[in-house]
């Protein structure tokens, strides 16, 4: 599992790292999560500015590399991260800004297993399973019910961990929360998700993934749509990132 690391860690100081994953399959999930929203009358558009440059957000625990590395739009505000009893990082979160007086939302990411613990088998590994992040992706959709929806969800993209690509989710309407902690109904939401892969399972290991979304009201949401698809396309998991 990944560890947190201060929020003034600092951008990379020496070349980016190359991506893993096609820029061709990027540009299609940045249109899809741009384009879910056009059905509904949101121009208005937060300006996304510049990136900030390339920095860490956590770390592997073992040591091993940088687990997640992103540029942030410079309109986000970095928020204290979650750790958990051991000081393992939980999730992190972001506040996006509001539109004309409106209220604002969050991003927050989380690492969460995608692939079961492997055998105890010379070069066996714990491979993403399809019913897992299915599972997932049902979960995200079923937060907003089918008879309060204003759109219907829409997916893009796939989940490859030797790609380095995700799948992402839109979908928009009244939004109840998780069935674990339900929320009291609000309508007028929006919801941006991606599950991003964490660096190809090795031998002995499990696949991880990213899991980012921001839920929010829709027009904080769809306002923020650009930049949120600037940061997951900026995303890069490959743990040989220099410094």
């Amino acid at each position: 599992a990944p560890r947190g690391r201060a929020a003034d860690q600092g951008p990379f100081s020496r070349a980016e790292a190359r991506p893993r994953r096609s820029w061709a399959s990027w540009a299609l999930l940045g249109a899809a999560l741009l384009g879910a929203f056009a059905s509904q009358g949101c121009s208005a558009a937060v300006p996304t500015g510049t990136l900030t440059p390339r920095k860490c957000l956590c770390f592997y625990e073992d040591g091993n590399g940088c687990a997640l590395n992103a540029r942030i739009p410079e309109t986000w505000r970095e928020l204290e991260a979650s750790f958990g009893l051991r000081n393992n990082l939980r999730s992190l979160h972001f506040e996006l800004p509001g539109v004309g007086g409106a209220s604002s939302s969050t991003v927050d990411i989380t690492y969460v297993p995608v692939g079961p613990p492997p055998p105890k088998l010379r070069g066996a590994s714990g491979s993403a399973r399809p019913e897992i992040l299915q599972a997932q992706l049902r979960d995200w959709e079923a937060e907003f019910p089918p008879e309060r929806r204003t759109s219907l969800p829409r997916r893009s993209g796939e989940f490859d961990a030797a790609a380095g690509t995700a799948v992402s989710l839109s979908v928009s309407g009244t939004w109840v929360g998780p069935e674990e902690s339900p929320r009291a109904p609000q309508p007028d939401s929006a919801m941006l998700a991606a599950v991003i892969p964490a660096r190809p399972a090795g031998e002995g290991e499990r696949q991880f993934a990213f899991l980012v979304r921001t839920v929010g009201p829709a027009g904080a949401v769809a306002a923020n749509a650009d930049a949120f698809a600037s940061f997951v396309r900026s995303a890069q998991t490959d743990s040989t990132y220099l410094f």
